[in-house]
């Protein structure tokens, strides 16, 4: 049986901020981003995954957002989907289990100070071109996805698998001249903190030029 978070939102925006900070590991991971924003006079924080969010219906969405007036804002989270959302997969949620869920699962979920409900907006897209099943490792069975070239596509696979807050998918680089990009992953609550730590210290005091995408270079 899968365990629920029963902690209902609230009308205090700033703790419902704080709570999602608390659960969500956004400052330890870089796919989760928390994009502040004003609307209508209001305070307002929009938690979403990279790699799931459509950039063009986000940018639509936003301009949508910024033009309205402190006047126009409605009293209730009901009133501003019918008014100011001009998207169609739209859901309103009460508890933290949905928010939490949703987030973790591609939807945006959107707080605006003075409502105790929170916004989705379920503008995802999945990592699409060649997640093909990889030519050396066949699966008899489950799924077929490969990774690609695109790191956050990468990350945002396995998010599509693991949907636990306790992912975290930490950003380094490594090569003095390509810079290459590393994501570590890992479960917060399961890890061995020490093998962790030495793999992040082996990281950065790694000295080489570049960093070429090929095992024997690994």
């Amino acid at each position: 049986m899968v365990e629920k978070n029963t902690k209902k939102l609230n009308s205090s925006f700033e703790e419902n901020i704080r709570y999602m900070n608390e659960i969500l590991p956004v400052k330890e991971s870089f796919d989760i981003i928390r994009r502040e924003i004003i609307i209508g006079g209001k305070a307002s924080v929009f938690y979403y995954i990279d790699g799931f969010i459509k950039d063009e219906a986000m940018l639509k969405i936003m301009d949508s957002f910024l033009s309205v007036s402190e006047q126009d804002m409605p009293k209730d989270a009901e009133m501003f989907i019918q008014k100011h959302v001009p998207y169609v997969e739209v859901e309103i949620l009460e508890d933290f289990d949905q928010v939490i869920r949703n987030v973790l699962s591609g939807p945006a979920c959107l707080f605006i100070d003075g409502y105790k409900e929170c916004i989705a907006l379920d503008c995802r897209t999945y990592p699409a071109r060649g997640v093909d099943e990889p030519d050396k490792d066949k699966s008899l069975r489950g799924s077929r996805d490969g990774f690609v070239e695109t790191i956050v596509f990468n990350t945002a696979l396995m998010r599509r698998r693991i949907r636990d807050p306790h992912l975290v998918m930490e950003m380094t680089e490594a090569g003095q001249s390509s810079r290459t990009d590393i994501a570590i992953c890992y479960m917060k609550d399961r890890v061995d903190k020490e093998l962790l730590q030495n793999l992040k210290k082996r990281i950065e005091t790694l000295e080489l030029n570049d960093l070429r995408m090929n095992q024997q270079s690994l």
